[in-house]
């Protein structure tokens, strides 16, 4: 969805467009300031995610995902993997090789939410936080 979808946009209201198509069920205004916070607008005017500058500005690279990898590797916290189960951002080979390198890992799929667990299901978001600092 996002991931796949344009590096660039013409204007705000086309990427504000592109996440609200991704989360039909969420009220457009309530989108705003997320999209706000993770876009910057590029200096000839036209608007890109903030965290991914180098796709759009022409590919990142593999090595980047695996320099992501070696730090889950390189983790020595407990962790918890919370996942919205309308999400397409992770993918379950995602889970999988996360599960590969931090096998202790508590993963926890949030029916009725998307990527933004923390808005579509903030209550049961803080359950499954305060039960796994409680069991840790």
């Amino acid at each position: 969805m996002l991931r796949d979808g344009p590096a660039v946009f013409d204007s705000f209201e086309d990427i504000l467009g592109s996440v609200a198509a991704a989360l039909p069920n969420r009220p457009i205004d309530s989108l705003r300031p997320g999209v706000l916070h993770n876009a910057r607008r590029r200096d000839d005017g036209r608007w890109t995610w903030r965290y991914d500058t180098e796709r759009a500005e022409g590919g990142g690279t593999p090595a980047d995902a695996e320099l992501m990898w070696e730090a889950v590797s390189a983790m020595t916290a407990p962790v918890m993997l919370v996942r919205g189960a309308r999400s397409a951002l992770v993918r379950d080979e995602d889970v999988a090789e996360f599960l590969r390198r931090q096998p202790k890992t508590r993963v926890e799929r949030v029916e009725d939410a998307g990527h933004a667990v923390q808005s579509d299901r903030p209550v049961y978001l803080a359950e499954l936080i305060t039960d796994f600092v409680r069991t840790t």
